[in-house]
């Protein structure tokens, strides 16, 4: 097993300020509460000082105003000293990864031969970038290749919590390459787009059904209810209308190294790629393991078709 130190790349210095901002706002938001909460305390006070059931009430809410607003000053001291000293090098392993467990629904820690390490782990929306980098979202389920060399780079971004910046499974191979769109691709993003537009259709006709159930036919009612979803089809018809597809799309043959299935009522599933990236997906189809050919193909409005195929070796 190899451990270094290396430098922080530029995308990973903007992701983590990015980071550090949004956790800095969070802070500003505590501590203006603590603040409003201490001026309602002393208004409370003022205002029932020969009261005291009303003086008390504002002592309650001063004291808890004067521990949110202490509270929210110590933890943004903490974070900017920390950010001030930890911000240029990050750790990196290189070695045999021979098993995973998840410690809680946010850390799963990785063990080497040599070594272990509890890591937040980080999810995005986004495929080939971070997008918008979290460490928060919460993990039911993970399913991790091991028994396999990997790349694993990582920092302490406050104390307490260990990020996982980055794995790369260097047994396995991460292709990228960009293809002219053809045919075949036109009417696949053409089908979807048809499957939509009827749903409007659909949520008329059950809308009518169990309205009439409810308080009878009615046909003014029901002329309007199928006019205000028409008028939904149309906007929808007019907007696939002016949206195209970019001329060439993006072909990536990898194999899924990890299935993260997320805490959410919708069963939300992230598949790690062998480069480490992170792709969404509505439901899970394949195992770590599997090799796949992904196609992510762009239109002109900067929306993303994806789709995912399992290859036959």
């Amino acid at each position: 097993m190899e451990t270094t130190t290396t430098e922080l790349s530029p995308q990973e210095i903007q992701l983590l300020e990015e980071l550090n901002e949004r956790e800095q706002g969070i802070g500003k938001t505590r501590l203006k509460s603590g603040l409003i909460l201490l001026f309602i305390a002393m208004l409370t006070i003022i205002a029932g000082w020969y009261d005291i059931d009303v003086r008390s009430v504002g002592m309650l809410l001063f004291i808890l105003g004067t521990l949110i607003t202490i509270f929210a000053i110590r933890k943004r001291s903490i974070s900017r000293q920390h950010s001030l000293t930890q911000r240029n090098t990050k750790e990196q392993i290189t070695g045999l990864l021979v098993h995973t467990a998840l410690v809680n629904p946010r850390v799963i820690c990785y063990t080497f031969r040599e070594c272990q390490i509890e890591l937040y782990v980080p999810t995005t929306t986004s495929i080939n970038q971070y997008g918008l980098f979290s460490y928060k979202s919460l993990i039911d389920k993970a399913d991790i290749l091991v028994g396999t060399t990997v790349t694993l780079s990582w920092l302490t971004f406050k104390p307490g919590v260990n990020i996982l910046l980055d794995i790369r499974y260097d047994e396995y191979s991460h292709v990228e390459t960009v293809v002219p769109v053809n045919t075949s691709d036109i009417e696949k993003v053409e089908s979807m787009a048809d499957k939509s537009i009827w749903i409007p259709l659909g949520g008329a006709i059950i809308t009518t059904i169990c309205w009439s159930f409810d308080a009878g036919f009615n046909l003014t009612r029901t002329i309007l209810i199928f006019l205000f979803f028409a008028a939904i089809m149309l906007i929808m018809l007019y907007s696939r209308s002016k949206t195209k597809l970019a001329r060439n799309k993006l072909v990536i043959r990898t194999t899924i190294t990890e299935v993260l299935r997320m805490l959410s009522e919708d069963e939300l599933v992230y598949y790690r790629l062998a480069d480490g990236t992170l792709l969404y997906v509505s439901a899970r189809q394949y195992d770590p393991g599997d090799a796949v050919e992904i196609q992510v193909m762009e239109d002109n409005k900067g929306g993303k078709e994806t789709f995912i195929r399992k290859l036959t070796v």
